[in-house]
């Protein structure tokens, strides 16, 4: 809610126009990796959002996972789910379900090194620094956070299949 409240007031104060697409914020440095780019992102992937470790030698909880498919324009559909679906084939059945069902359209996009921003029905939404993990032609390892000045968030995602 703190990210469409933060993109609401960029949007109202002129930060993010028609005529200057690329929000105000400024992508944290990686620490390992490499800032994403728009074909980074492209495939199936369960995206897990941490909360915090309660030290350094523990492993964050996951908080809830999401399935999302986006496509090379940077069309996104996803799905949340509270139990583990079986398998690929699954995920891409319930990706299909909500394709089908209509509703808001969801962009995910690069808008500049590092700079994620998805949007719903072409209103930025939400905002991410994008770090690049590891990547083959299947396989992908993507992580989520904030936008410098902006909450902490962590997504971990997995490209599951392209």
């Amino acid at each position: 809610m703190t990210g469409i409240l933060a993109l609401s007031v960029a949007l109202a104060s002129g930060l993010l126009t028609q005529q200057n697409p690329t929000p105000a914020y400024v992508a944290e440095p990686p620490p390992v990796g490499t800032p994403c780019a728009q074909d980074d992102l492209i495939g199936v992937w369960s995206s897990d959002r941490l909360g915090r470790a309660v030290d350094a030698n523990t492993v964050p909880p996951t908080l809830s996972t999401d399935y999302m498919r986006i496509r090379a324009d940077g069309a996104m559909i996803y799905f949340a789910s509270t139990r583990k679906p079986d398998g690929l084939g699954e995920i891409e059945r319930g990706l299909d379900v909500v394709q089908q069902a209509g509703g808001p359209n969801f962009t995910a996009l690069i808008v500049q090194a590092g700079v994620l921003i998805i949007a719903r029905d072409g209103i930025p939404v939400e905002g991410f620094t994008c770090t690049m993990i590891r990547s083959t032609d299947e396989a992908g390892e993507l992580v989520w956070t904030q936008l410098r000045g902006r909450p902490p968030v962590l997504r971990h995602n997995l490209r599951l299949g392209r």
